[in-house]
């Protein structure tokens, strides 16, 4: 008899849940591609038999066939066969869970091992019905189990638009909406900025029919990101807003820091200098210090604005700013006359014009926003 523990003992010696986060079962594939055949159809069930043939075939060559090759030994662990009722317990869901006390543990997460192969399958048609199918057919073995037991889905990610459109077939509200933010910003990046803001409006609408949540405090951040780069400035504050709102709410650090940076962006940008006290926070000056370099000076790292410096432009502004002669409350409008713009106000639209190149790659600044002095930009 061993001298180890068995894992029920282990267990029952720790005061806190034992969860198997990485759990793989061992699809039977005769019988799994025919269950996938009800629901999905031939194409569906003899794709899943074709993508399942890769790694018998290269265990049947010899070595030497496998080095002229290139070929891998592949995965033969995964079919052992000496203990019989562990290999069983692999393949059945059901013996899987009534085991689960015996091997301690209280849940797991089970991944799929057939599926793995399946999101590679480059016929678009094909793949999509064999993920669709496999899904289909993991969730019918799993459904009853599922105080205990939960798999996890395949998604194909050839492009976001077919991971979407899987998500959205498991009912994943949630992970459709984080994938169309990121797909969203790829949009974004390469100048679809109409198709961006399309997603981004079609993905907070979704959002906001489930609980608030981290995706919808992201989704409000990006369509505030979006409304600066696009000008629409009142839009970006009340954006902000909304986003810096629920970031606070569920300790989201990462989109607390941009939502702040838009919301102080913005208020500068609408002439009210109380953004400052946004722009302040030493997470934004640290996190903007990251994220891109100094303007005109390839390569170099940007020195964000340093807090005291904040503080005495601050000082310097107690409540009026003098432009061209004239003395102008916070809030007023700047008067933007050629040789009126003096070195307090200067110095509030270099701040601002820092802030802004974390959010503006260069050339793609807000035109109506007055430029640097000394700096120069090229398309």
């Amino acid at each position: 008899m061993s001298s180890h523990r068995s894992p029920a003992e282990v267990r029952s010696s720790v005061k806190h849940p034992i969860i198997d986060g990485d759990g793989h079962w061992v699809e039977y594939n005769p019988v799994f591609a025919e269950r996938m055949r009800k629901v999905v159809g031939d194409k569906g069930a003899d794709g899943f038999l074709a993508s399942q043939r890769r790694i018998p075939d290269a265990l049947g060559l010899s070595i030497a066939e496998r080095q002229q090759r290139g070929v891998a030994m592949e995965g033969y662990w995964t079919r052992q066969s000496t203990n019989t009722r562990d290999r069983a317990t692999a393949m059945m869901p059901r013996m899987l869970y009534d085991r689960l006390d015996e091997l301690g543990i209280d849940f797991g997460v089970i991944y799929p091992t057939a599926g793995l192969s399946i999101p590679r399958i480059p016929d678009d048609e094909t793949r999509r019905a064999v993920v669709r199918g496999f899904n289909i057919v993991t969730h019918e073995y799993f459904a009853k189990l599922s105080d205990r037991l939960t798999p996890a889905a395949v998604i194909p990610m050839f492009t976001a638009e077919e991971a979407i459109a899987e998500l959205r077939a498991q009912g994943d509200a949630l992970g459709v909406g984080a994938a169309m933010v990121s797909l969203s910003l790829v949009r974004g990046f390469r100048g679809e900025t109409e198709r961006a803001r399309t997603l981004l409006t079609e993905v907070v609408e979704l959002l906001e029919r489930e609980p608030p949540g981290p995706e919808l405090a992201r989704a409000y951040t990006q369509m505030a990101r979006e409304s600066m780069l696009s000008g629409h400035t009142k839009e970006c504050l009340e954006w902000s807003k909304r986003a810096l709102a629920l970031a606070e709410q569920f300790d989201l650090s990462d989109a607390s820091v941009m939502a702040r940076q838009f919301l102080g962006i913005a208020r500068c940008e609408l002439h009210d200098l109380d953004g400052l006290d946004d722009l302040q926070e030493r997470d934004v000056a640290r996190r903007a210090g990251k994220l891109i370099p100094s303007v005109g000076t390839p390569g170099a790292a940007h020195q964000p604005p340093a807090r005291e410096d904040l503080e005495d432009l601050r000082e310097e502004l107690p409540g009026e700013v003098q432009r061209g002669g004239q003395v102008l409350q916070r809030g007023d409008p700047p008067v933007r006359q050629a040789g009126q713009v003096d070195h307090r106000t200067q110095r509030i639209i270099d701040l601002a014009a820092d802030l802004q190149d974390v959010l503006h790659p260069v050339g793609e600044l807000n035109p109506g926003f007055p430029a640097r002095q000394g700096a120069t930009r090229s398309d």
